[in-house]
């Protein structure tokens, strides 16, 4: 009896440990190199998660993107403005799937290195999507999202990413993003709308 109260408080601990996040916003750095030379230019990334929904805004020098997602519908929509053009893409489920096809059944391999973002241990792991792309992952098992921009790879590491790195060897460029800030505030309801005017659509 002893041993099954044992296993009862560290269950219940490993549960109280771990938080159910339904809104937050996420900032990421965004390193990318060539041969490992860090290429210059600025690029920032941000994530927003309200319930069912996932906003992503990527800002570089050439571009800005926005990628909204509504998991209850299936349906997303990417705003890309390249200077003063805008462009509207409204992808259906499928559509948007398609997108994270190359991830599906995507394995990663466990290493036993870990490292602190951000307060949060982080676990490492390994992935790779071909004999080119590879993948080096730390997540947290400490936060568990309601939603992710990514169903495949989100499925596959057993935890909350917090920072990830894709290598491509045959070109020798690497993009590198590792949060650095997260705030589990109200997320507004207003990031989530879709513009009616002003964006060209693309087919």
């Amino acid at each position: 009896m002893k041993y099954i109260w044992i296993l009862f408080f560290l269950f219940a601990g490993q549960l109280h440990a771990q938080k159910m996040v339904a809104e937050c916003t996420i900032e990421y750095k965004v390193e990318v190199k060539n041969n490992n030379v860090v290429k210059g230019g600025t690029s920032s990334r941000f994530q927003y998660l309200k319930g069912k929904k996932v906003r992503i805004d990527i800002m570089t020098d050439a571009f800005t993107q926005k990628e909204i997602y509504d998991l209850n519908t299936g349906d997303a929509v990417v705003l890309k403005e390249v200077g003063a053009n805008k462009y509207m893409s409204q992808l259906t489920r499928d559509k948007w799937m398609q997108q994270f096809e190359k991830f599906k059944g995507i394995k990663p391999t466990p290493a036993a290195e870990t490292k602190t973002i951000l307060g949060y241990e982080c676990k490492k792991a390994f992935a790779k999507l071909d004999d080119d792309v590879k993948f080096t992952i730390y997540y947290t098992t400490a936060i568990v999202p309601s939603a992710s921009e990514n169903p495949y790879l989100a499925e596959a590491v057993p935890g909350f990413i917090l920072q990830y790195e894709m290598a491509n060897e045959k070109t020798k460029n690497n993009i590198t993003y590792t949060a650095t800030k997260i705030s589990f505030s109200p997320v507004p309801s207003a990031l989530f709308d879709i513009p009616t005017t002003g964006y060209r659509i693309l087919k």
